[in-house]
């Protein structure tokens, strides 16, 4: 039985990706973003935002490509508007980049709610469908997506597990990734070294008793 469904998916998660991959996105995303931004700034403002918005859209496919090379993760190759797409274990991994805050699914396209048909089993976990002892398994695949916003300067990774129709409104999962590498980090055990102390009147009370059970025994 499922207890934690965050915890379940983001162990899940944190086991078949490397973390090799998250701390190359961290160094690509930020670089792809003010690339674009920066190109951007050369076209008449009537261009600038769709010349930004497809510099973007190249550069981060590029990175996402390379930091899936940095992790030794197979993916399709970089063509056009296709999705670049990686494969690991039983995880495969996307990106999308989300212009607005509140996020919307103007940018789901017939090919990416495609890659997320496996993630039904999720969904079914997380509405409490428990009664099926098989859906969660090992072998439970999942589509995970980068997501990546920006605006005004600054920029966020988000690490999102959407449903099988690809509903970003309301994602099954979502942590942004400076939190979501935290999974990574080893669990420590806690070992207890206090030593109890007996306050002195507790000794004095002790040791009175001792002596006295020693003179009754004489």
């Amino acid at each position: 039985m499922v207890l934690n469904f965050d915890e379940t998916i983001g162990g899940k998660l944190s086991s078949n990706i490397p973390k090799e991959l998250w701390l190359a996105l961290e160094q690509y995303i930020p670089s792809a973003i003010e690339k674009a931004e920066r190109l951007g700034e050369s076209f008449y403002e009537g261009h600038r935002s769709t010349a930004i918005g497809l510099n973007r859209h190249l550069l981060l496919n590029e990175g996402f490509a390379r930091a899936m090379c940095d992790a030794g993760i197979p993916h399709t190759q970089v063509r056009g508007n296709s999705i670049v797409c990686g494969r690991i274990g039983v995880v495969n991994i996307a990106r999308i980049h989300m212009p607005h805050i509140k996020w919307d699914n103007s940018r789901r396209s017939k090919s990416k709610v495609t890659l997320c048909a496996p993630n039904v089993t999720a969904k079914r976990l997380r509405t409490g469908d428990l009664f099926d002892p098989s859906l969660y398994t090992p072998q439970m695949e999942l589509t995970v997506f980068v997501v990546t916003e920006c605006g005004g300067g600054w920029f966020r990774t988000h690490v999102v597990v959407p449903d099988e129709k690809m509903d970003l409104k309301s994602p099954l999962f979502r942590e942004e990734l400076n939190v979501f590498l935290q999974r990574y980090q080893p669990v420590r055990d806690v070992i207890d070294i206090a030593k109890p102390k007996l306050k002195a009147s507790v000794r004095k009370t002790s040791g009175s008793d001792t002596n006295s059970d020693d003179s009754t025994d004489q």
